[in-house]
């Protein structure tokens, strides 16, 4: 562990800007140090791509610390969690032989996403005159109305 860490119980990866800032490598390089990493907000519009002993793996949703078998991910009440988008980079780590079971945590508060939420989206951006467009990405945007897994009768929908 890097000597400014020892003795950390908490640490923050924050990025102060939209992005493509290195944080998902970082917090890989850390995440076999703890055993918690968990994601606290953004959608799968977020990436980054890890690469592990000549491995590739691409993440979303997901922290990339679930690559190690000690740590745990969270996925919290910030995020945006598009359902089909979890499962395929769970289908994903199964190909590539990691056993995340038992390790993945959500939040009843996350901000539940489904594909016909992505359709509404796009639906929203071809009515908007070409000014007033913004380019969604189709994956989350701040005007389409999710769902919490908690307003769902109080019963987790998702489990790993």
């Amino acid at each position: 562990m890097p000597a400014a860490l020892e003795g950390a119980q908490v640490v923050a990866v924050m990025g102060a800007q939209w992005g493509d800032e290195g944080k998902g490598k970082l917090v890989d390089v850390l995440g076999h140090e703890f055993a918690i990493n968990a994601r606290c907000a953004g959608g799968a519009n977020a990436g980054h791509t890890v690469v592990v002993e000549g491995k590739k793996y691409a993440f979303h949703l997901m922290p990339s610390a679930i690559l190690h078998s000690g740590c745990e991910a969270f996925i919290g009440n910030g995020v945006v969690l598009h359902i089909p988008g979890l499962f395929n980079e769970m289908k994903n780590l199964d190909k590539q032989g990691i056993d995340y079971a038992g390790r993945i945590k959500i939040s009843d508060r996350a901000h539940v996403l489904f594909d016909f939420h992505q359709t509404v989206d796009a639906a929203q951006e071809a009515a908007l005159g070409e000014l007033e467009k913004i380019g969604t990405t189709k994956k989350v945007r701040a005007t389409t109305v999710t769902l919490r897994d908690a307003e769902l009768n109080g019963e987790c929908i998702v489990r790993a």
